[in-house]
């Protein structure tokens, strides 16, 4: 289906058609292409990372679960320390944990339980370091957004 196709493998020659599955805002699609230019970009592959975000929980809200389970899987391909070559930031780990949510509930979805369980637990402990870490008026949005 048009989603399949949109979602498509993300590598350094590829970006994201988010126009093709209704996205008004698309990071990646403004980004031209540039994280195939500029694969260590951070602002490249953090607005990539947040449109394929964006579609898998689309996908998994429209009840296209195998869709959202590949879309979400990107998001630490995208993000991945080795290739940009330091820790990630906060937003990056925050991004990267919400991501690990929906990938959680999209295996549930599928009926894999056990690893969903594995995921949102993972998700979490991630979520709750990084709240633990951040000022006191940040906390309650944190959680609110998580």
């Amino acid at each position: 289906d048009g989603l399949g196709a949109a979602v498509g493998k993300v590598e350094t020659n590829q970006v994201i058609s988010c126009a093709r599955v209704g996205l008004i805002h698309c990071p990646a699609q403004r980004s031209g292409g540039a994280i195939a230019a500029d694969a260590g970009s951070r602002s490249t592959r953090f607005e990539t990372a947040s449109a394929w975000f964006e579609l898998g929980r689309r996908a998994r809200r429209d009840h296209k679960i195998q869709q959202a389970v590949d879309a979400l899987a990107k998001v630490p391909v995208v993000l991945d320390e080795k290739i940009i070559g330091a820790e990630l930031t906060p937003q990056e780990q925050f991004l990267a944990a919400r991501s690990m949510i929906e990938q959680g509930l999209s295996q549930r979805d599928l009926g894999e339980v056990d690893e969903a369980m594995k995921t949102i637990f993972e998700s979490m402990e991630s979520l709750v370091k990084l709240v633990e870490k951040s000022a006191p008026h940040n906390q309650e949005q944190a959680l609110a957004l998580a």
